[in-house]
């Protein structure tokens, strides 16, 4: 069936079969501009929490001083957990990374801002496996250069890691802590 169009002398608009103007075919610019705000407000909110979030976990702080400029070769990890300071977790977004020389830790594109990939040297760091109640055992690494800063993993990835790190890691039994 031909859709038939008729001319409105009243409206000035063109209809189309089954009373649909041109008009509501395509809506006027004004009408996505309400939506094209809303997508811009949810995407200023989205990078300000992860520019936030790596302000407070330490990413930020690390990235002044291990910021890898160059691509990351050796043996990597993607979709792990970490745990950073002010109890700032990244589950299963981190990409880690260890070499004889030192860790590697990224973050996928999406949580990019903020983020940048990290190169730390073993030497640059004090590690030492922990238990606690909440994550068990785990490894926790700080950096001496970069003070209050640390990161904890737990211990099938420490173990991993463990393999390639030249510092002698300190384990701390109940009655060390």
């Amino acid at each position: 069936m031909l859709a038939t169009t008729n001319a409105n002398p009243r409206s000035g608009r063109t209809r189309l079969h089954d009373n649909v103007t041109i008009a509501q075919m395509n809506p006027p610019l004004n009408t996505l501009a309400p939506l094209a705000l809303i997508v811009l407000f949810d995407l200023l909110v989205w990078f300000g929490l992860i520019f936030l979030i790596a302000r407070y976990s330490g990413w930020s702080s690390l990235a002044r001083r291990y910021r890898i400029r160059e691509p990351y070769v050796g043996d990597r990890w993607r979709w792990q957990h970490a745990q950073m300071r002010w109890l700032c977790n990244y589950s299963g977004c981190l990409t880690v990374g260890a070499t004889t020389e030192g860790l590697f830790l990224a973050t996928p594109r999406v949580v990019f801002a903020g983020h940048p990939s990290l190169f730390i040297p073993w030497f640059e760091t004090a590690i030492q496996m922990k238990r606690t109640f909440w994550m068990g055992k785990h490894m926790e690494i700080q950096f001496p250069q970069v003070p209050g800063t640390l990161i904890r993993f737990r211990e099938s990835l420490a173990n991993r890691i463990g393999r390639f790190s030249t510092e002698r890691v300190i384990f701390l039994r109940k009655s060390d802590r």
